[in-house]
């Protein structure tokens, strides 16, 4: 009996491992998906570019395109950008960001996006969170 249980306990093992295995590699997503995914955001977002590195996308948006999209006036973007107001449709626009190609992300492994609202290489704004 004893070495019943044995035999049983080791099929289990085995088919376990072995489910665990082929889950595993349905989620692990070449770098190629990666690549296809960031040139594909790249090619539709139109105020900004992609990139990423191990599991994060970085996402550097231009500030005077965000103005136009947004309908900032493009004198006024320093100003509005620290206004309450201002800071909550940047906000907002991150959001629909992150919900519009988030699950693109997530499917090709990404667990993070940080976007980064530049100005001649200087962060005006900062956004990161979790997908």
């Amino acid at each position: 009996m004893k070495k019943f249980h044995l035999l049983f306990a080791g099929l289990i093992l085995f088919f376990s491992l072995l489910f665990s295995n082929l889950v595993l590699a349905d989620n692990i997503k070449p770098i190629e998906d990666k690549k296809n995914v960031i040139e594909n955001f790249n090619e539709a977002f139109e105020v900004g570019q992609a990139t990423y590195e191990g599991n994060v996308v970085y996402i550097e948006m231009d500030i005077k395109a965000l103005s136009k999209v947004l309908g900032w006036a493009p004198d006024m973007f320093e100003e509005y950008c620290k206004t309450n107001n201002g800071q909550e449709t940047y906000q907002l626009f991150c959001d629909y960001v992150k919900e519009s190609h988030g699950f693109e992300f997530e499917k090709s492994g990404f667990k993070n996006i940080q976007i980064n609202l530049m100005k001649k290489d200087e962060i005006i704004l900062y956004y990161n969170e979790n997908i």
